[in-house]
């Protein structure tokens, strides 16, 4: 082997262990976007992970719900529409929702304030979702939910489970 063979070889393996060692580092690191925690909360609720999405709560919301709460209301969800198989997004300019309580954003600019509506599609039911995300301990949290849907998916059951997470 000559020598310029073994530069681009020796260059080659240490430019792939850095891409392994970044890629590694970046797995066990927590969602600091916005965009990766409304997304790490939806992959965890799909995957049964209810206890790492309740994690992705700000701890104003999580003061409101327990997560025994909101275990029962993804149990609900699952039990009336199925599993998740799909959502979609779109930014959505911050507006303040009716009910949704001063505290949650004290402290928060607009402009650090996002919104997500979701359609989230379950196997058995279409539901919208809207997750208001704020910035909490260096990175964005779940702030403040909703759900909403036709009376069709809207059961009597579901609305009582979302009802009892805020009073």
């Amino acid at each position: 082997m000559n020598e310029h063979t073994f530069k681009q070889r020796l260059r080659t393996m240490v430019v792939f262990s850095l891409f392994m060692t970044g890629c590694a580092t970046m797995a066990g690191r927590s969602p600091v976007t916005a965009d990766q925690v409304a997304q790490k909360f939806f992959d965890d609720v799909r995957n049964s992970k209810e206890r790492d999405a309740y994690e992705l709560f700000t701890q104003e919301l999580s003061q409101r719900i327990s997560l025994d709460q909101f275990e029962e209301l993804i149990a609900a969800f699952e039990s009336e529409w199925g599993k998740i198989e799909s959502e979609e997004t779109a930014v959505m300019p911050f507006h303040r929702r009716a009910g949704e309580p001063d505290a949650v954003l004290a402290n928060v600019t607009p402009e650090e304030i996002r919104r997500y509506i979701y359609e989230v599609t379950f196997e058995n039911s279409t539901v919208n979702c809207d997750l208001t995300l704020i910035p909490e301990g260096g990175r964005y949290k779940i702030a403040w939910m909703t759900f909403w849907g036709s009376n069709a998916s809207m059961t009597p059951e579901i609305r009582d489970k979302i009802e009892g997470l805020f009073q």
